[in-house]
């Protein structure tokens, strides 16, 4: 026995989309399947932070471990370092433009 097909809505993707951020969903169905209702610009705001607090982690790491080495590894540390504090200071700049 055939199973009955369940009846399309009349509304296109951006009307369920829209609907679901208004009632503050973090997701929606459309045409069976599931969907999110971030945009492409909050996913990307998000791994910028991700990556920026990664890059933050690396320079206290590498800070802390200056403090306990030789004078060699102490030249080679500054020179990642000072790579690491331009990183910092570039994400930095981006998070504050978005």
């Amino acid at each position: 026995m055939a199973q009955p097909k369940k009846p399309k809505s009349n509304l296109t993707f951006g009307q369920k989309f829209n609907n679901a951020r208004k009632l503050g969903k973090a997701n929606f169905m459309h045409n069976g399947k599931k969907y999110s209702t971030k945009t492409k610009e909050e996913v990307a705001k998000k791994a910028t932070r991700k990556k920026a607090r990664g890059i933050r982690k690396k320079a206290r790491t590498i800070g802390r471990a200056y403090k306990k080495s030789s004078v060699r590894s102490r030249m080679a540390m500054r020179k990642t370092g000072r790579k690491i504090a331009r990183r910092v200071k570039r994400t930095n700049k981006a998070l504050r433009k978005s």
